[in-house]
This record gives C-alpha cells, sequence and structure tokens, in this order.
C-alpha cells in the first residue's frame, strides 16, 4: 500500500482520515518541523477526502491542520490529481500553457518559420512530465497538434 509520495519538498500523504490517524499525523509532521528546521506552510496545504466523510470531519480536519479542503482534479507538479475516467478537461492547463506561448511569440519579432520552429519545438516538449505521469485522450492529441498548425 502506498502511503505517501514525494518530489524534493513536495509531499503526498494518504491516510483513512479516522481522527487517530489525523492526530498520529499532525504529530509526525509537528516532529518532522522540530527535527528539520522546515516548516509545513498551511497555506500551500491542502486535504482532500472522500466524498462519504461527514462534513463535520472535514471541519475537524481543516481546523486541526490549519490545511485548506480541495477537491479532485488538483494538481500538482504539473500533473492533475483525478479520479475515475479520464477527460479531455484534465489536460486543459498545458492546452492553455501552450495558446499563450503561441500568442506571445505572434506577437514577437520572430519570422513565421522561426515560429513554427519554436512552437513545434515546445509542443514536443511541454508536456513530455504530463505525458509520462498519465496518457492524454486521442482525441487531447489531434487538438493538441492541431495547435502546431
Amino acid at each position: 500500500m502506498v502511503s505517501s509520495l514525494s518530489f524534493a519538498d513536495d509531499v503526498v500523504i494518504f491516510s483513512n482520515g479516522s481522527v487517530s490517524s489525523v492526530r498520529r499525523l499532525l504529530k509526525f509532521l509537528h516532529q518532522y518541523e522540530r527535527s528539520s528546521g522546515q516548516l509545513v506552510n498551511p497555506a500551500k496545504s491542502c486535504f482532500v477526502h472522500a466524498k462519504d466523510m461527514p462534513p463535520s470531519r472535514a471541519l475537524w480536519i481543516e481546523s486541526v491542520s490549519g490545511f485548506k479542503e480541495a477537491t479532485l482534479p488538483l494538481p500538482y507538479l504539473g500533473v492533475v490529481l483525478y479520479r475515475g475516467r479520464k477527460v479531455n478537461a484534465l489536460f486543459d492547463p498545458i492546452t492553455e500553457k501552450v495558446r499563450g506561448k503561441i500568442l506571445r511569440w505572434n506577437a514577437s519579432l520572430l519570422s513565421q518559420a522561426g515560429r513554427l520552429v519554436l512552437i513545434k519545438s515546445v509542443l514536443n516538449s511541454l508536456g513530455t512530465h504530463v505525458f509520462a505521469a498519465m496518457t492524454p485522450t486521442s482525441s487531447f492529441f489531434r487538438s493538441y497538434r492541431s495547435l502546431a498548425a
């Protein structure tokens, strides 16, 4: 069973959400802060819970942890965490990033050929991280390719 995922100073911790589990988790985080000198930033921290968790429990977790309640889908390290069926909307952040770059490059002093080379180069590399973590839908690939056309 996976109980945590981490990358550099970002961590995702899984818990069953019981009162005792949350208390142990918060105790561990406080011990970590004391021993490492690093502080958990509640403003950058959140928790996601199962749909069947009582609202009173979610409010309690928010009050004792200082973390905000969040819902899926949720962006994490450039990848969208989600539950359920994969849909094109999960890839909207990539599409918007590409559109924004293309608009900025069209306004720059690059020649049309220069913009085309830049766009194709970036399109080929921009989604690599996300695509390694989750395979996009075929309809997303069709719309993604049309951005370079």
